[in-house]
């Protein structure tokens, strides 16, 4: 009689142990569908960052060529002002030595300048006079014939 207790408080034990193995259970799988479920969620945001980052490093590598092609081209630029500034200074310097020779002939030739005006004006003169003479030989000849 007392083995029959026995095994009936055992078996309530058992079925006590049973009861919460299954509680237990119940929980692990409910711990397990939040653990999956967080899992998951974390899997989806590191797809999505990783996403992002390639995203950024595309659009850092379209930034570094284009920077890199500006590069160039301001280099370009620095090139062919400096090219520009050199045939400027050349051409410049061409016309300060046109300039310079044109300048001296001018101050040697200056003189020459000041003689043949002198000249011009003494022909002019001379001219005047002679036309003067030839009106006083036109109108004496004329008196002459009348």
């Amino acid at each position: 009689h007392d083995m029959k207790k026995e095994l009936a408080a055992e078996q309530t034990r058992t079925k006590n142990v049973e009861a919460m193995l299954d509680e237990k259970e119940k929980e692990i799988s409910i711990i397990q569908k939040d653990l999956d479920r967080l899992n998951e969620k974390m899997n989806r945001a590191t797809l999505s960052r990783r996403t992002e980052l390639q995203e950024v490093q595309k659009e850092l590598e379209r930034s570094a060529r284009k920077n890199l092609e500006k590069e160039k081209e301001v280099q370009l630029l620095k090139m062919g002002l400096k090219n520009s500034q050199l045939r400027f200074n050349e051409e410049m310097e061409r016309m300060n030595t046109t300039i310079s020779k044109q300048s001296a002939e001018t101050s040697k030739g200056g003189g020459k300048v000041q003689k043949y005006e002198r000249k011009i004006r003494e022909l002019m003169l001379e001219n005047e006079s002679l036309k003067e003479q030839l009106r006083d030989f036109a109108y004496k000849l004329k008196a002459r014939r009348e």
